[in-house]
């Protein structure tokens, strides 16, 4: 039986990359959340009501144009680093009440350039590279109080064939349960065209 991991390697992207972050950012000392794309001040604010937080956004799949009929290219991914001070120094220096915010910056392209993925099942996701870092706008979040950074980085898309190797005939005919416990199950199966 395939795993859900293998056939859905965003879902199994984000949960390693958020065990990747909790390696240096621990849960009893730093927040997490998934960041919608179009997050507004109330989103926000209930996000970042606990900081230092790092929140995670999927930016987008780039597909590269050469992987022929199977779907594979880069997962790009925004990570925002907030921390609030009223001192503006301190928000980005830190001081004994919160972290510097240059310094997460750094350390979490640290933890994640180059560090290789894998998903619960062992099977390998690629390797991060981060693409960029930098300050990011806050304005109207936060009363003025927020540092906010972001950390731009990008996963390969395995192709769900890289977790058949050598069971091509499995990866032929694809069958998908989908379990809500508030909806009634269904099972879709589809055939891949020849």
């Amino acid at each position: 039986m395939v795993s859900v991991d293998q056939i859905a390697p965003l879902t199994a992207a984000a949960a390693a990359i958020e065990t990747q972050l909790r390696r240096f950012f621990p849960a009893s000392q730093f927040g997490f959340g998934f960041v919608p794309e179009t997050a507004d001040a109330a989103v926000w604010r209930d996000l970042t009501r606990r900081t230092p937080f790092l929140g995670l956004g999927w930016a987008g799949l780039a597909p590269d144009r050469q992987s022929g009929r199977d779907l594979a290219g880069a997962c790009n991914w925004s990570l925002m680093l907030v921390t609030k001070h009223t001192d503006m120094t301190k928000r980005y220096l830190g001081d004994n009440t919160t972290p510097a915010l240059l310094t997460m910056v750094w350390i979490a392209c640290l933890a994640l350039h180059g560090h290789g993925l894998k998903t619960q099942d062992g099977l390998p996701l690629g390797t991060i590279a981060v693409n960029s870092a930098g300050n990011a706008a806050a304005a109207g979040w936060g009363e003025g109080q927020m540092g906010l950074a972001t950390v731009e980085f990008a996963t390969p898309l395995p192709t769900p064939g890289d977790a058949y190797t050598g069971a091509i005939p499995d990866f032929l005919t694809l069958g998908v349960t989908w379990d809500f416990p508030s909806l009634a199950a269904g099972t879709d199966t589809f055939e891949r065209p020849a």
